[in-house]
């Protein structure tokens, strides 16, 4: 019933499941830590056919388990079919669980009086973060860093091609083979798509003509 609802006040709306909600459903029928593994391979997942493959995975360990994910729509659990356009990979509610848990004081107010907290509440944290942004020594903050500097790090292991006007080919030390369109901010595995944090892929394209990874990264992680 809620899931109708909210498809219809909201058709345009991406529906995502929390991984750890939804294990523990998963758990309640088919215990084991391989499983555990193995369906958080499945959710993490970034192409359609890396998800394929490790849903065959899965029915090697166990139909039932295999069986029981097969039931549920991909779309609201697993990377691969993921929408793009939020630059959110996540597959855990703790952002909005950290917003609810924030928010519990106005939640039993009167309409306008629960608003107005709310409204306070986001007005004093963007201000905060706009206090902290002016700290930043980049165009991303330390989180983002952390994170392209271990993607720069595993690009040690790509060899990148140029193929045209910043649109490369490149291949991994394991043999497979990646598209990474600079201009498009996008590359074959999904990941940079996703977040909009260039992938280890991406970085090794950048790394060809000496670029700075920070340059591609999505607007929303910059100042």
């Amino acid at each position: 019933m809620v899931n109708r609802c909210c498809g219809a006040l909201f058709p345009h709306a991406e529906h995502r499941h929390c991984f750890k909600h939804l294990y523990g459903n998963f758990y309640m029928e088919h215990r084991g830590l391989a499983l555990k593994h193995q369906m958080e391979a499945i959710a993490r997942a970034t192409t359609v056919p890396w998800f394929h493959m490790e849903m065959r995975k899965m029915l090697e360990l166990s139909k039932p388990a295999h069986d029981w994910l097969a039931e549920k729509d991909p779309r609201h659990w697993s990377k691969a079919y993921f929408k793009s356009d939020s630059k959110c990979d996540m597959i855990m509610n703790n952002l909005c669980e950290a917003f609810n848990r924030s928010i519990m004081d106005a939640r039993d107010k009167p309409v306008l009086t629960m608003l107005e907290r709310i409204r306070l509440y986001i007005m004093l944290l963007m201000a905060g973060r706009r206090v902290l942004c002016d700290k930043w020594h980049g165009q991303v903050g330390p989180r983002i860093r952390k994170i392209l500097e271990k993607n720069k790090g595993k690009a040690q292991w790509c060899i990148p091609k140029a193929a045209r006007q910043n649109q490369f080919e490149v291949m991994h030390h394991s043999g497979r083979t990646f598209a990474v369109d600079l201009n498009a901010h996008s590359c074959s595995c999904n990941a940079w798509d996703l977040n909009g944090i260039p992938c280890l892929h991406a970085c090794a394209a950048i790394s060809w003509f000496h670029g700075n990874p920070e340059d591609f990264c999505d607007a929303v992680y910059k100042k």
